[in-house]
C-alpha cells in the first residue's frame, strides 16, 4: 500500500492552488477507497468544486462525526493547509498508527469517529489572492445592482502581477511612514509628525469615477459577501451587519454548507479555521458567559484546558473578548449556526501567533491586539519579517502614473505571507 508521505502535495509547506488541493484529496481517495469518500457539495460560480472529505472506516456508517473547515475567508490560505494536515492524521490514525506519538486510547478514539473536512470553502476567492494578491474577503464577486456608485475596484497598476496597497502624498493625508528605519511601513498620523503625509488607496482604479471625489476603501468595497456574516443563525440585512449578503446563505458556498450540515445531526464537533492570532474563540458570540447552557460551559472548559495545554493559544468567549465594538454583536457567523442551530461544540481557530511571535503584551481583551499596533509594534514587524519571513511583508514603494490620480505609489506591504498566513515554510503555528 502507498505510504501517506508518498502522496503528499507539499501542503505542509506551500500553500495549494486548487487544482493541486484537488490532486491531493482525490490522491487520498484513490489510495485508500475504503476509508475515503470525496464529494463535490457545489459548484463556485467559477465553476469549481466545493470538495468534501469523508474520512473513516465504512464511511457511509452514520455515527459521531467531527467537521472541520477552513479558507472561508479568501486571504486565510493557512486554514486548508491546517485541514489537510488534520486529513493526513486522521488517516494515520488507520494505516500508519505507530508513526503517531499519541496515546493508545486516544489513536483509537480518532479511528472510531467520522470525520467531514472541507478544507477551502471559497475555492474562488483562495485562488483570486494567490494569484493576483489583491484582498478578496471571502469570495470575487459583486452581485449588487447599484452599480452606478463610485468604488474602488483592485486591480494591478503597476504591471507586477500583483495588487497591494497605493499611497499618494497629499498635506490633509491620514498617514506618515512609521520609522525612518523602515519609510515602507505607515502609520496614523499624529499632531507632531512632520510629514509627508499620505492618503493611502487599495492598488487598482475608481470604477464610476466623477473625475473629482475620491471614494473611501471599504474591505468588501468590490467584493460585498463575506461568507461569515451570510449564515442563518442571528443574520442581519447588510445595512446593520457588512457583508451579510442579500438574504441568509445567499451564497452557493455557504447553502451548501447549511445543507449538507442539515442532513447531517450526528455532526457533534465543528472546527472553523481561520487566520491569524492564535487564539481559539467560542460561543456565545452574541451575550456573556452567564447566560451559557451550564453543562454546555463546563463541557467547553474541559475542551479548553486541552486545547490550550496541546496548542498554547488561549481560549476566550466570542461576546467577552473578539466583539470590535463592545455590545456589537457579528450576526451571521458559522460557529454561532454550528452551535445554535446544530447543537455542535463549535470553535473558531485564529491560526498563526504573530504576536506572541513579536512578544507583543497580552491586551485585556484580544481583539485589542487588531486595533492597537503602535509605531514599536510596527518596527518589530519589520525586524521579524528581514529575520524570519525572507521579508516578503515590507515591499519598497515605486512611483507609477495612476490613470486617474496622477503619480501615486505602489507596494508597502504584501500581508498575504507573514501576516495573514505564516511563512509556507514554517511547521508549527
Amino acid at each position: 500500500m502507498t505510504n501517506l508521505a508518498e502522496l503528499a502535495r507539499g501542503f505542509r509547506s506551500a500553500y495549494l492552488d486548487h487544482a493541486t488541493l484537488t490532486a491531493q484529496l482525490e490522491a487520498w481517495r484513490d489510495a485508500y477507497p475504503t476509508l475515503v469518500q470525496l464529494t463535490s457539495l457545489a459548484k463556485t460560480p467559477e465553476g469549481r468544486d466545493l470538495w468534501l472529505l469523508t474520512i473513516g472506516a465504512d464511511p457511509d456508517r452514520v455515527r459521531p462525526t467531527a467537521w472541520v473547515d477552513g479558507n472561508m475567508h479568501a486571504s486565510e490560505l493557512a486554514g486548508s493547509s491546517v485541514a489537510l494536515a488534520i486529513a493526513e492524521d486522521v488517516l494515520r490514525a488507520h494505516v500508519e498508527p505507530s508513526a503517531l506519538a499519541l496515546p493508545a486510547p486516544i489513536v483509537e478514539r480518532v479511528r472510531a469517529t467520522r470525520f467531514f473536512i472541507l478544507p477551502r470553502m471559497s475555492p474562488d476567492g483562495a485562488e483570486c489572492v494567490l494569484k493576483s494578491g489583491r484582498y478578496v474577503r471571502s469570495v470575487p464577486r459583486d452581485d449588487r445592482r447599484d452599480r452606478g456608485a463610485m468604488r474602488w475596484r483592485d486591480g494591478d497598476v503597476d504591471g507586477d502581477g500583483l495588487a497591494l496597497v497605493m499611497r499618494q502624498v497629499d498635506p490633509t493625508g491620514d498617514y506618515v511612514a512609521a520609522s525612518a528605519a523602515h519609510p515602507e511601513l505607515l502609520t496614523t498620523r499624529e499632531l507632531d509628525d512632520a510629514g509627508p503625509y499620505y492618503r493611502v488607496y487599495p492598488e487598482g482604479t475608481i470604477e464610476n469615477w466623477d473625475g473629482f471625489r475620491v471614494p473611501a476603501w471599504s474591505y468588501v468595497g468590490d467584493n460585498p459577501v463575506d461568507l461569515n456574516r451570510n449564515f442563518p443563525w442571528s443574520w442581519s440585512p447588510a445595512h446593520e451587519q457588512l457583508g451579510a449578503g442579500a438574504f441568509p446563505t445567499s451564497e452557493p458556498e455557504s447553502r451548501a454548507v447549511v445543507e449538507f450540515a442539515a442532513a447531517h445531526p450526528e455532526i457533534y464537533a465543528w472546527l472553523n479555521l481561520h487566520c491569524f492570532g492564535g487564539v481559539f474563540i467560542r460561543p456565545l458570540g452574541h451575550a456573556p458567559d452567564s447566560k451559557i447552557d451550564v453543562d454546555d460551559l463546563g463541557l467547553w472548559k474541559l475542551v479548553e484546558r486541552f486545547a490550550t495545554e496541546d496548542t498554547g493559544y488561549p481560549v476566550v468567549s466570542g461576546y467577552e473578548e473578539f466583539l470590535y465594538a463592545p455590545d456589537q454583536p457579528l450576526h451571521g457567523d458559522l460557529s454561532d449556526f454550528a452551535y445554535h442551530q446544530r447543537g455542535a461544540v463549535a470553535y473558531v481557530v485564529e491560526l498563526w501567533d504573530l504576536f506572541k511571535r513579536l512578544d507583543l503584551p497580552r491586551p485585556k481583551r484580544f481583539v485589542d491586539y487588531y486595533t492597537h499596533l503602535t509605531r514599536a509594534d510596527l518596527e518589530k514587524l519589520a525586524t521579524w519579517d528581514q529575520a524570519h519571513n525572507q521579508g516578503r511583508i515590507v515591499r519598497p514603494w515605486k512611483k507609477v502614473q495612476h490613470p486617474q490620480l496622477g503619480e501615486v505609489e505602489v507596494g508597502g506591504v504584501d500581508p498575504r505571507f507573514g501576516i495573514w498566513n505564516p511563512p509556507p515554510e514554517l511547521r508549527v503555528l
